[in-house]
């Protein structure tokens, strides 16, 4: 694949040459509607192609005006469109591998259907790299590698996939916690906007949980917080692949944040005093909080007065942790006001959330 080819049709058929050895089969030339893409695998299940692998093929970086990335990922959502149009799509998100030859460069991208269509590049590679450069040969293999195994394992797992009828496209596929020493399964109910935070049901109880998918979280200060009355209660965290599960109880029946309840004119005077003084209870077990904003302070219904509940909880225990060691994430929104020296990659300080407390009443941080 170094070489120079005059014309894409060329460079397709020695990138297919070169596929057919370490994928299930070899790639075909394929119509999806009224696009032709330049090789692709398919499963039959329920007597309909599901497509698990597509590629696009450009002889030059520049060949046509058509993004490589864009073309084939319309190639892959006009399958899904047909796929739901026929009724396939309820219970499978249709996991594929798209692949771009570019010229000389070789990209590697997944893609799955949930709610929207998401596609996430994972390898961009060249394949003109000197012979001697080892750290590129090795990448290169690393993604042959890669790729063998992402298509036998679509291959293998498709036909559970398109006709399992518990699965639920549009969620993460995880669906039960431990807790107690027991499995305990569950039934999402929705999504809380784009953030991949979902409500859910218990299927046996049918209790109505939070599940949370997050890159950091302090199990120690929500649990903490909890047993300190002002955190709902966390029911379970662990790992899936790099992110944390957490799943708590959800509180939304009696309680709304402070956001909405600034919004509909209620009082709420009282709630950052509170707030100040749960905070310095956390400050003196040495944990900071680092993100009271008012969407993270839950405050009881007006309708439930009776609830025999606290009147508040704080939520979002992402950035929590010991005091020293907790810090800002990198991505931190610079539009939020945050108190002096609440930078990106700072230590997060007791004086950072005693400042956000004073300002909740006085700032809306919907971001």
């Amino acid at each position: 694949m170094m070489q120079t080819y005059q014309n894409k049709y060329d460079r397709r058929a020695a990138l297919i040459d070169v596929l057919d050895r370490f994928l299930p089969a070899r790639p075909e030339l394929g119509d999806i509607g009224d696009y032709t893409n330049d090789g692709q695998l398919a499963v039959t299940v329920l007597n309909s192609p599901f497509l698990y692998y597509l590629q696009v093929v450009k002889n030059e970086v520049t060949e046509t005006s058509a993004e490589p990335n864009v073309e084939v990922t319309r190639h892959y959502i006009e399958q899904c469109r047909r796929c739901h149009n026929a009724g396939l799509g309820q219970h499978c998100n249709f996991p594929a591998v798209l692949l771009c030859q570019l010229g000389p460069y070789l990209m590697v991208s997944i893609a799955v259907f949930t709610d929207i269509p998401i596609v996430e590049q994972v390898a961009f590679i060249p394949l003109h790299a000197h012979s001697t450069n080892l750290m590129q040969a090795q990448a290169g293999a690393r993604v042959i590698a890669a790729l063998r195994r992402a298509c036998s394992s679509l291959l293998e797992r498709y036909p559970g996939l398109a006709t399992d009828k518990q699965l639920q496209a549009e969620f993460p596929f995880p669906r039960s916690f431990e807790y107690n020493n027991a499995t305990v399964s569950f039934t999402y109910t929705t999504a809380l906007e784009d953030k991949r935070v979902y409500r859910a049901l218990v299927d046996e109880t049918k209790a109505p949980i939070i599940v949370k998918y997050t890159l950091r979280y302090s199990e120690a200060a929500h649990s903490l917080a909890s047993s300190l009355g002002f955190a709902p209660t966390l029911l379970s965290i662990g790992r899936v692949e790099e992110w944390w599960m957490v799943v708590m109880e959800d509180v939304s029946k009696d309680y709304t944040t402070l956001a909405v309840v600034k919004s509909q004119g209620r009082d709420a005077h009282g709630i950052p005093g509170a707030v100040k003084q749960a905070l310095q209870r956390l400050h003196q077990a040495r944990y900071v909080h680092g993100d009271v904003r008012d969407i993270n302070v839950l405050v009881r219904k007006s309708d439930r007065p009776s609830v025999d509940r606290p009147q508040f909880f704080l939520i979002d225990w992402d950035w929590a942790g010991l005091v020293g060691e907790a810090v800002y994430p990198i991505a931190l929104n610079p539009e939020v006001l945050r108190p002096d020296g609440a930078v990106a990659g700072a230590i997060i300080q007791m004086a950072h959330d005693e400042g956000m407390a004073d300002s909740l009443l006085h700032y809306t941080g919907w971001v």
